[in-house]
């Protein structure tokens, strides 16, 4: 039982942290671009969102991290549910 309810709770997990992902432009230019990458700076993440105000930036970028998308510690990379995240986009953004 414990397995098929490991896997119910990390379908949940991945189901909500990819809506989140996609509900914002923000969330969604940072974990292509970690993609694009393989990780970045809390700078050069800044640059690539265009989010215009840092505190936008800060309050999505810990939103990922909140999420497990992104590592917690810089350079920011992709967790496996990031990256999984990112596959799912790939076929249906430029």
């Amino acid at each position: 039982m414990g397995r098929v309810e490991d896997r119910e709770k990390a379908e949940v997990d991945y189901i909500y942290a990819f809506s989140r992902v996609t509900c914002s432009d923000i969330n969604t230019r940072i974990v292509l671009h970690l993609d694009k990458t393989g990780g970045a700076s809390k700078e050069e993440l800044l640059r690539s969102t265009l989010a215009g105000n840092e505190g936008i930036f800060e309050y999505n970028l810990g939103e990922l991290i909140r999420l497990g998308t992104v590592s917690s510690d810089s350079p920011y990379r992709l967790t496996k549910l990031g990256k999984r995240i990112v596959d799912s986009l790939k076929p249906v953004l430029p």
